[in-house]
């Protein structure tokens, strides 16, 4: 591959035939550095492999106000880590790549959760607690985010810590 003009055109050449191909930069971006989609689209993806056929049902389904979730599908209105949480786990995807785009979007049939599904979650209380733990443990470590695999790794651990904890204590 060479790179002639990085504003205007990048050339790739086809692995069967050995010609060149132009590709816009956009194309080239999408196709080499990863998940383009801003986080409303990515919303919007993870609800419907989710079999939710339009915002409104979703919304309801997690006693949304259909128009606050509209608003977040759309892009008019950002939605915080809480509720982003409580979305990924919905539409059993995971909260990094909802949030940040990291890691590899999910398939229809196979959820990015890191081991975890939302059914999983027994205490969303609990797991938010656990969700926020790790970004502080994060914070404190590293001074922002890491790798997303790691942090969602962080997560599932601290969250089931908690729930043995919980359950050992009754």
């Amino acid at each position: 591959m060479r790179i002639i003009n990085t504003f205007r055109i990048v050339f790739r050449q086809h692995q069967r035939t050995g010609k060149m191909r132009t590709i816009g930069p956009v194309e080239y971006l999408k196709r080499n550095i990863g998940n383009t989609m801003d986080k409303n689209e990515r919303l919007r993806t993870a609800r419907k492999r989710a079999g939710f056929s339009s915002a409104t049902s979703a919304a309801e389904a997690m006693s949304v106000n259909p128009t606050t979730y509209t608003s977040h599908e759309n892009g008019h209105r950002d939605f915080d880590e809480d509720t982003a949480a409580k979305y990924a786990r919905r539409f059993k995807v995971d909260v990094a790549w909802l949030v940040f785009g990291k890691g590899d979007e999910p398939s229809s049939d196979e959820p990015c959760s890191g081991g975890l599904q939302g059914s999983d979650i027994e205490d969303e209380e609990l797991f938010l607690e656990a969700y926020r733990e790790a970004r502080e443990i994060e914070k404190e470590l590293i001074g922002g985010p890491g790798p997303v695999i790691k942090f969602t790794k962080m997560v599932h651990i601290i969250y089931r810590e908690k729930l043995s904890k919980r359950e050992h204590n009754k």
